[in-house]
């Protein structure tokens, strides 16, 4: 029988898609793009040395997704699909991540991305940053450069950092992703220097999340998802427990040091600080009471489309979702849709809590769940990309464990 091993160069080609797709996460939703297609392809010649046994639920997911709306009229948009589409790639991401000539290389994009991005996102937090004319011949490249110029109330000279994604929501919660790859990285590191240094810059770049964005739930979400990384990595109780001490003390300490980061974190109970999330979730509501079973579609729901009497015009005007990803889901693809999703989430726990480096995936579905408690994470085209790569490398099947490169 013929060998289906990719030649070496072939493998390269693969690791290349991976770094595009690690980078651009953090930078370029084009460039993450093309790292996940090339990444996909580079696979199919090795499909039959996959795994596929128990990924029923995300074919579940996609079909009724895909095509149970359709059925009734209640067509996808563009976006809409090729946000669904992103999850097409996560039974191939294990064995791409697992089968490069180095994943070294892949942690070494990732961190360095990650350290730019910060220091970036230092500079236009604190003001030194150029002028957003500067920008004009940028414009190509689709970035958003005015939201980075976004004042923190109460805070002069401060603004909402986005890193070099020039999103404060799109940089916290990538950068969070990151975070938490890094920190298990840092464990499964072969030598001392390369486990402090990913450990050194995980904790400076959790640091610029809960700072810089001043993004509520993404800090919050961070630090549930690095204490289930915490409490699963350490190979002693009495040290889990110092470590989840010292996270939380960390957490508190900055919300007492640094002022904004208190007044942030205190304005979300107010009306207006949680910009009028009530409404948001409200539209939602109607939306799934009028299409309960197959929804409006994916990708079709904003909340113009069920509005009320009360509502403000500026969530009228609001292009984004529901501000809960599983009431939005429900919403675009029905209850059932909604359900099914949530199946696919406890199936990936499942599949992670039996694998030897499922601690990613599971710290991963932690920051995913916190998101998506107080946010459309999905609706993110970068976020999308990354959660599929961040949850399928910690799923290493069986096929590959003892087969591809070396770390």
């Amino acid at each position: 029988m013929k060998s289906t091993v990719l030649p070496s160069a072939w493998l390269r080609v693969r690791l290349a898609g991976l770094v595009a797709w690690v980078v651009g996460v953090q930078t370029l939703e084009a460039l993450a793009t093309v790292g996940l297609v090339v990444t996909a392809l580079s696979v199919l010649p090795e499909l039959r040395r996959i795994a596929w046994r128990g990924w029923w639920p995300l074919g579940a997911w996609l079909g009724w997704s895909l095509v149970v709306p359709s059925l009734t009229g209640a067509f996808p948009t563009g976006t809409g699909v090729a946000r669904a589409l992103d999850w097409v790639a996560l039974p191939l991401v294990g064995y791409a991540v697992w089968t490069v000539p180095s994943r070294r290389l892949l942690v070494l994009a990732l961190g360095v991305t990650l350290a730019l991005s910060c220091l970036v996102a230092g500079l236009q937090h604190v003001g030194a940053w150029p002028p957003l004319e500067a920008f004009e011949p940028w414009r190509w490249t689709k970035l958003p450069f005015e939201r980075v110029y976004e004042p923190v109330p109460g805070s002069e000279g401060r603004f909402m950092a986005g890193g070099l994604i020039f999103h404060r929501l799109k940089f916290a919660h990538v950068s969070a992703l990151a975070v938490v790859a890094l920190a298990v990285a840092g464990a499964r590191a072969g030598s001392r220097r390369d486990r402090w240094l990913a450990w050194g810059l995980a904790a400076l770049a959790t640091g610029c999340v809960w700072v810089f964005p001043h993004a509520r739930m993404a800090s919050l979400a961070l630090l549930g998802a690095l204490l289930v990384a915490v409490g699963l990595l350490s190979p002693r109780r009495r040290l889990a427990l110092g470590l989840v001490a010292l996270l939380i003390t960390a957490a508190v300490a900055t919300a007492v040091v640094v002022d904004s980061v208190r007044d942030r974190l205190a304005s979300a109970l107010t009306v207006e600080g949680g910009g009028h999330r009530g409404e948001l979730l409200a539209s939602g509501v109607r939306a799934v009471e009028s299409h309960p079973l197959v929804g409006v579609g994916l990708g079709q729901f904003r909340p113009s489309k069920f509005p009320s009497a009360e509502m403000p015009q500026h969530v009228f005007d609001n292009p984004g979702k529901t501000h809960n990803q599983l009431l939005s889901m429900a919403a675009e693809v029905g209850v059932p849709g909604a359900v099914l999703f949530c199946l696919l989430l406890a199936s990936l726990a499942w599949r992670a809590w039996k694998t030897p480096d499922g601690v990613l995936t599971l710290s991963a579905l932690t920051l995913f769940v916190g998101l998506s408690l107080a946010h459309d994470p999905l609706f993110q085209p970068t976020f999308s990309m990354a959660i599929v790569l961040a949850l399928g490398a910690g799923l290493r099947a069986p096929a590959t464990r003892t087969e591809g490169g070396q770390t």
